[in-house]
């Protein structure tokens, strides 16, 4: 049974993965809600209005934006932040705004110049592939994810709680946090692991080169730590820049990790090796043995600012 969201005309600006799975989710389980589609390639429009998720495409932005009582950014946060500056002229009173960027305090900063009146409630759906584009969306990509929404204060609850209902609908788990702590959390569990992996499939690719039998005795555990590093670079590049200072701080602390590695192999010291192994299997079993991994519930959960 398709759900009924509390808007008429949705306007999702960019056709990628995330805003084809979006346009794709909301087609598939939700109903009363014209979905309109913007991107500046016309044959991903066409596509999408050939195979039926979106109800109408324009490419006419300044024009239709005016229209929808909500309009999702699906970009790069780059060009979120320069999207918002070129059009903050042509949303209105009382529309809501959001986005699906990976950043959100240079996102926050960018929203603004929107005029008095219009609701800014940032957005990050937690999920996505390697791949992407339109033809790797999927309408149950955001099925049982996280969808965070960056509200500071509760001047504007009502929007938050009006974005939550449209999040549950496609089967998303909507979390409303701070945009420092949404940073801080995405840099430690998203951006750090992303780096880290991309190190790593290079450092191996290029000492590939002068093994006799390439791959051949690869097993899954290069497969594993590696898979992430075939994502988008240019995207990555954004968020990475995006969330600099964070992320400064954090290989700070894997350089000295692998450091004290380093020097406990140089010392044959088997405890010191033992002991930094024990703790990396120990705080595994913590993640594995996480409530993320059970946590079906729908409602909007609020997580509270850290004191300072």
């Amino acid at each position: 049974m398709k759900t009924t969201i509390p808007f008429n005309k949705l306007l999702i600006i960019g056709l990628g993965l995330i805003g084809g799975s979006l346009a794709r989710a909301l087609s598939k389980y939700t109903a009363g809600c014209e979905i309109i589609a913007y991107d500046l390639d016309s044959e991903r429009l066409k596509l999408a209005q050939k195979q039926g998720y979106v109800h109408r495409i324009t490419t006419r932005l300044a024009e239709t934006i005016p229209e929808a009582d909500l309009v999702v950014w699906a970009l790069p946060v780059q060009a979120i932040c320069s999207g918002l500056a070129e059009y903050a002229a042509y949303f209105v009173k009382d529309q809501i705004v959001t986005d699906v960027g990976s950043v959100k305090r240079i996102i926050a900063e960018a929203a603004a110049v929107l005029p008095a009146g219009t609701i800014f409630i940032g957005g990050h759906p937690m999920a996505g592939k390697e791949a992407s584009g339109l033809e790797k969306s999927d309408p149950n990509l955001f099925a049982g994810k996280p969808w965070v929404l960056v509200q500071d204060d509760d001047r504007n609850q009502a929007a938050v709680e009006k974005l939550a209902q449209v999040i549950t609908a496609i089967r998303a788990r909507p979390v409303q946090m701070s945009a420092a702590e949404h940073d801080r959390t995405v840099a430690v569990l998203s951006h750090l692991p992303q780096l880290v992996s991309s190190c790593l499939m290079s450092t191996v690719g290029e000492q590939v080169e002068d093994l006799p039998t390439g791959y051949l005795l690869a097993g899954r555990g290069l497969v594993d730590t590696t898979r992430i590093a075939g994502s988008n670079p240019k995207m990555w590049q954004d968020i990475l820049l995006a969330n600099h200072d964070q992320l400064l701080q954090l290989l700070d602390l894997v350089t000295a990790r692998l450091q004290d590695m380093r020097n406990a192999l140089a010392a044959r010291d088997p405890e010191a090796i033992v002991k930094q192994l024990q703790l990396a299997q120990a705080k595994k079993q913590l993640m594995l043995a996480g409530s993320f991994l059970g946590t079906a519930s729908l409602a909007l959960h609020k997580i509270k600012q850290a004191p300072n």
